[in-house]
């Protein structure tokens, strides 16, 4: 047989083995282990079927043509053809060993069929000439975004050898049809599942009835008649009977079975138990899909299917729109995506409204985001019912929890703050639990049933409950955990959860049903909760960050109620945050603070959210509103004369406006005036920092012999009421703010450069962006002036870099002019 006589042999013993097209074989070439390092291509087939490769054939072609036998082969007979039609003789020592272990695996396959072939006759209701069941679903039109989720599911599919692999996530995220895809690419590969690829929908199949009717099904789809036709007297068959016959039918079978929606009521571990058995078969394995995660018990591997990534989602939704978007689409089309959380069955829902409709994407995007879950927008409200059968499914109480979380306004959340507003409700669930197992025994109601009237969010007995409850949530996919980070999935002290949007709007709808006390109760913890939180963490720039999103809702829901007192409180906890990390809706916040603090006639209160806001405004750039506000506090303190230095504070901000504009003499007489204020006061630590502003300010001015006395004044008075840090080992910014300037004042590069870097790094830890980037371009200028260009433009470039990202122009300005004069000058000096 030569080359061409051995192409059209090839070709045809392909198509034989059902792959109709060489890119299949070589999809199915990916199933085996061991073909792993054979490089198998569409254009290495293309050419072997067409006669064109040299022949006999030799090395690399040699061994590739070797390795399709695994493909090509069924029995040990097949091999030895093979072998005869390729010329493949006279083999090595390799070649030898993988023709060994080909007849093995080929003998093995066919023993474990014998017995179950053996076992049928007609009289078992099998036919007499068996054939591999297929029973696939239709094709998904599109698998967009999903092609790690495939592969991830295909691989282990056909690695995992036997057991129940379970798919799972919130309704219309896609798992049927990412299980159907995956079916479709297995049902040619008779190696892997060689007795059968089918599907059986679960939906509605629950207890005892909806197994017995998906055994007979199954039984059915692989050649046993139906129980009523072998047993026509004979209706009710006990189950016990039914996964007998079952363990039988399947017995020593390879075969993929799918069940589509599986539901929670539904007794997947009878079915397991029957389908799987005891023996430890390779090659049967149970797909499930289910919105309900499974338990661990019982799966053998997990897939949960989050929603799309967001420039996947928009793929989709354009896909199913049938054109482009035009170039003034694509905004609208994108926050379209986002409202529905990328999910694709509300993306097919919202495409319907375009398409068909003629609803124009500006007007769609507007509406959805105003009301995601409006019926007129969503197929005759199919999407709101899809919601609410996933939340019936709980038990009352718990769907009242889950309505309760809402409230707290924001969709991702901790765990504390979740036990925070509801401390009854967790006792409410334990009474409803217990009058259930009492009904369902036939017992009376336990007398002095009372649900706990302390708050207990603090506790760690009430945490656990909690947990236990959004636990029971995420496993009906209507939370999912939030990690923000890698590092955080194994974390377990403070776990956070996350609403998809879609689901958190229905938890708001919900809330109608909620009894109004119920709701005032949650809001009000949440706020105290709130509050307490901010006494926590005040200070600490990470945590506020990370529940900042709910402490503004909070300051939100206080706004809406009018309630003057709750938002002075709220916004005393966020005004330094804001400041300290330059939030831009932190003015907003402030001003809405002062507001309530003139209100309530609080002058304090209202001094100090001038002096921060003051301080918002000059970080974005924004000096003459800076200016205003500060000059609007002082002239309340010079009208009240006051003796807190709450009122005198804004002296200091007015300086560093006089030091941005270059003008270092009036911000030094300003500071000293603030220094005089801070002595009458007989604070400290404030004392310590206006000596070494004045400090700073005489040494821009060339005044070294004054800065170095006033900076001596303020270390000595540091000494002696030294501030302790939070843990004793860690150096307080102040103090090396003064070593640094110290140094500077007597000429001392080195050890200013390291100060500055202990303060940087430990400005960084704490996040105070703002405050790290002035600290960089000081002590870039003051390199510059020593004549280190390349450490003054390394620290420029990091000053420059940090005030881009904090969106503050005028430090920006700064350190482009200063990286300006470092090129120059080191210009100056190549020459």
């Amino acid at each position: 047989m030569d080359a061409i006589q051995f192409g059209r042999w090839m070709a045809n013993r392909r198509r034989q083995c059902g792959f109709r097209s060489q890119r299949a074989l070589v999809e199915g070439a990916t199933r085996y282990s061991m073909l792993s390092e054979i490089t198998l291509s569409e254009d290495f087939l293309a050419r072997l079927e067409a006669g064109t490769l040299a022949h006999p054939f030799r090395g690399h072609v040699r061994e590739r043509v070797l390795a399709l036998a695994w493909l090509l082969c069924q029995t040990p007979q097949d091999v030895k053809a093979y072998l005869r039609a390729a010329e493949l003789s006279k083999l090595t020592m390799h070649e030898n060993e993988q023709v060994r272990l080909l007849q093995e695996h080929l003998a093995e396959a066919a023993e474990q069929k014998k017995p179950f072939l053996d076992r049928r006759s007609p009289g078992d209701g099998a036919p007499e000439h068996w054939q591999r069941p297929v029973v696939l679903p239709p094709r998904p039109r599109y698998l967009i975004g999903r092609d790690a989720a495939l592969q991830e599911l295909l691989d282990s599919l056909m690695t995992m050898g036997m057991g129940l692999y379970g798919l799972t996530g919130m309704p219309g995220v896609g798992k049927s049809a990412l299980a159907f895809e995956a079916m479709h690419r297995l049902s040619t590969g008779e190696r892997t599942f060689p007795d059968g690829v089918a599907i059986f929908t679960c939906t509605e199949r629950k207890g005892t009835d909806g197994l017995l009717s998906l055994l007979q099904e199954l039984l059915i789809v692989f050649g046993v008649a139906s129980f009523s036709e072998q047993n026509p007297t004979n209706a009710a068959l006990s189950p016990v009977h039914v996964l007998n016959r079952v363990r039988l039918v399947l017995a020593k079978k390879r075969a993929l079975l799918v069940l589509d929606d599986v539901d929670l009521a539904f007794p997947l571990r009878l079915f397991r138990e029957a389908v799987l058995g005891d023996e430890q078969q390779v090659g049967r394995i149970i797909l499930t899909t289910s919105r309900s995660i499974p338990s661990a018990a019982m799966m053998t591997q997990h897939l949960h299917l989050a929603s799309l990534r967001p420039d996947d989602a928009l793929q989709v939704f354009q896909v199913l729109l049938g054109r482009p978007f035009e170039s003034q689409e694509v905004s609208y089309a994108q926050r379209i995506c986002a409202t529905l959380g990328f999910l694709p069955l509300a993306l097919e829902m919202a495409a319907t409204a375009v398409a068909l409709e003629a609803i124009p994407l500006a007007l769609l995007a507007t509406h959805l985001e105003e009301h995601p879950l409006d019926p007129t927008l969503t197929d005759r409200d199919e999407l709101r019912s899809w919601l609410a059968r996933e939340v019936r499914a709980l038990d009352p109480v718990t769907q009242q929890q889950y309505a309760l979380l809402a409230t707290l306004g924001v969709p991702s959340f901790g765990l504390e703050s979740a036990a925070a507003i509801y401390p009854t409700m967790v006792e409410a669930q334990q009474n409803w639990q217990e009058a259930r197992g009492e009904a369902e025994q036939g017992l009376p109601p336990s007398p002095g049933r009372e649900s706990a009237t302390e708050n207990l969010a603090s506790s760690t007995r009430h945490l656990a409950s909690t947990a236990a409850i959004m636990g029971t949530l995420v496993r009906h996919s209507l939370l999912e955990p939030d990690f923000s980070s890698p590092q955080e999935r194994t974390a377990t002290l403070r776990p956070r959860y996350r609403f998809h949007p879609l689901f958190h709007a229905y938890a708001a709808h919900l809330l109608k049903d909620v009894p109004p006390e119920e709701v005032d109760t949650a809001r009000h913890n949440a706020y105290d909760y709130a509050l307490g939180y901010l006494r926590r963490y005040g200070h600490n720039c990470h945590y506020i960050k990370q529940e900042y999103d709910f402490l503004s809702a909070c300051f939100k829901q206080a706004l809406s109620t009018s309630d003057a007192v709750q938002t002075l409180h709220l916004v005393d906890g966020l005004a330094a945050f804001c400041r300290f990390n330059n939030r831009s809706e932190g003015i907003h916040l402030i001003q809405r603070g002062v507001e309530a603090s003139n209100h309530l006639h609080d002058h304090p209160r209202r001094a100090m959210l001038l002096d921060h806001l003051g301080w918002l405004y000059c970080q974005q750039g924004n000096f003459p509103s800076a200016r205003r506000v500060w000059t609007e506090a002082l002239e309340m303190a010079e009208s009240e004369k006051p003796r807190s230095l709450i009122f005198w504070m804004p002296l200091h901000g007015l300086a560093y406006l006089a030091h941005m504009h270059q003008e270092e003499e009036q911000a030094e007489g300003l500071t000293r005036i603030y220094l005089e204020h801070c002595q009458d006061t007989d604070e400290p630590v404030a004392t310590v920092e206006a000596y070494a502003y004045v400090a700073f300010y005489q040494r821009l001015q060339g005044k070294r012999d004054a800065a170095y006395v006033q900076m001596l004044a303020g270390q000595q008075l540091y000494v002696q009421s030294r501030p302790m840090p939070t843990d004793a080992t860690e150096p307080h910014i102040l103090d090396l703010l003064m070593r640094a300037e110290m140094a500077r004042i007597q000429g001392n590069y080195v050890q200013a450069q390291a100060y500055t870097a202990l303060e940087a790094a430990l400005a960084e830890e704490k996040e105070y962006p703002y405050i790290l980037a002035d600290l960089l371009f000081d002590q870039a200028y003051f390199a510059w002036q020593q004549g280190q260009y390349g450490d003054a433009h390394q620290l420029a470039s990091h000053a420059l870099y940090t005030a881009e990202q904090i969106g503050s122009p005028h430090l920006s300005r700064r350190n482009r002019q200063l990286l300006t004069y470092i090129d120059s000058r080191r210009s100056e000096a190549r020459k």
